[in-house]
């Protein structure tokens, strides 16, 4: 009895344990499914990033073409019609604050020398203005300006050309609403900053 347990115990200790050979086993088996997702995960990673690098690139060329294409001319006319309208109405201003070039045609004036010089410039730069807003109107990225602020402005300047001509005159009440919108280039510069900035974020 005694030399059974003995062997039995010796051929206990002598035999392989099954457990480590059991997850070695596993090892083997999970190792390439584990690598294989590893590789897919590193993979998904460059994917996401060359997809977010590709949508940060288009979007660069997008703003470049707004800023180029369309805010940056648009304010240039802006700013060159000023100076001009600033020397037009300067005698005018004095004795009314309130001057509008449109109110002034529509009740029968007549501008002669250089104010009738610098009213034509004004006018011209109107319609390079409308045509470059007519255009362009597909890069207008702002609710407001390509609702409300544009649209009053080109059809200001086309009431004020056709005023001139003398195709339209009197009926003040009818146009007043139609004056010059005076927060539009406060508008432009800050829609042009907007995206000014985002540019130089996306450029960090």
């Amino acid at each position: 009895m005694v030399s059974l347990c003995l062997n039995n115990v010796i051929n206990n200790f002598n035999e392989p344990s099954k457990i480590p050979l059991d997850w070695l086993s596993y090892v083997k088996d999970l190792g390439p499914i584990i690598i294989g997702l590893l590789a897919l995960w590193f993979s998904y990673i460059q994917i996401m990033k060359t997809l977010k690098a590709k949508k940060e690139d288009e979007e660069r060329a997008e703003i470049r073409k707004k800023l180029d294409e369309l805010y940056g001319p648009l304010l240039q006319l802006r700013k060159k019609s000023n100076l001009l309208y600033e020397k037009f109405t300067e005698k005018y201003r004095v004795n009314d604050a309130n001057f509008s070039t449109l109110i002034y045609l529509l009740n029968g004036h007549v501008f002669s020398g250089n104010d009738k010089i610098l009213l034509d410039e004004i006018i011209k730069i109107g319609e390079l203005t409308e045509k470059l807003i007519h255009d362009k109107a597909g890069l207008i990225d702002d609710t407001n300006l390509r609702t409300v602020t544009l649209p009053l402005a080109t059809t200001h300047f086309l009431i004020l050309r056709l005023a001139y001509d003398g195709a339209l005159t009197g009926d003040i009440s009818r146009f007043t609403n139609l004056t010059f919108p005076r927060n539009l280039d406060q508008l432009l510069e800050q829609r042009k900053f907007e995206l000014e900035q985002r540019l130089t974020k996306l450029n960090r």
